[in-house]
């Protein structure tokens, strides 16, 4: 639905920002996703640690939305060190996902597994660039370097490069914007059904109206 999926104004922005107890001056990553190891949790919590590293300069917050039955591994594995716990944000369940995306710089989705990822196209129309590992649905979503990174499977190290491909802040607004009409132009509810029912109506033999 991208009237009500779509990019924040500064406003909002501001808000959700707020909320979360995040300044304007940090990059934060997001994953969205029930708290489970299939979906790549441990391999962005791995890759912020190495993007701190790289780039110690940078203020990255990693903010994970949603709960699951592996909360409380996941958990003791983001707070295992003493630089950890400033770093990685455990906000539950949320009832409304904009404002997590519109808190969002970057949107990390390094699943084991995983279908079309409907999370991903929502974070795109809200202006938020994606990366994610090449599951299903995964090419449909990103044109490479155009709206988003595809990382192999279980490499951190690939997924903390592309988190640094876009510390810069107009090149990831930049893609942002092309992400958000990408979607919108492409994932959009109305033209979805249209497109559905037009291709079973050729399929069929029947004509639409």
């Amino acid at each position: 639905d991208t009237k009500y999926f779509h990019p924040p104004s500064p406003e909002e922005r501001q808000r959700v920002r707020e909320k979360f107890g995040f300044e304007e001056k940090d990059l934060v990553c997001t994953l969205v996703g029930r708290l489970n190891w299939i979906k790549g949790h441990d391999v962005l919590i791995d890759a912020v640690r190495q993007m701190r590293t790289a780039l110690p300069e940078i203020t990255l917050k990693c903010l994970f939305a949603g709960s699951g039955d592996r909360e409380k591994q996941i958990k003791e594995y983001a707070f295992a060190g003493e630089d950890d716990s400033d770093c990685f944000l455990f906000a539950g369940h949320m009832k409304d996902m904009r404002e997590v995306y519109w808190t969002s710089d970057i949107f990390a989705l390094p699943s084991r597994s995983e279908g079309f990822a409907l999370v991903v196209a929502e974070a795109m129309c809200c202006g938020i660039v994606p990366i994610r590992t090449p599951g299903a649905g995964s090419m449909d979503q990103i044109e490479e370097g155009k709206t988003g990174y595809i990382v192999p499977f279980d490499d951190a190290e690939a997924l903390s490069k592309a988190i640094q491909k876009l510390v810069n802040k107009d090149f990831r607004l930049q893609m942002g914007k092309q992400c958000a009409e990408y979607a919108s132009s492409v994932f959009d509810l109305e033209l979805m059904v249209k497109k559905t029912v037009e291709l079973y109506c050729e399929c069929s033999g029947m004509e639409t109206k």
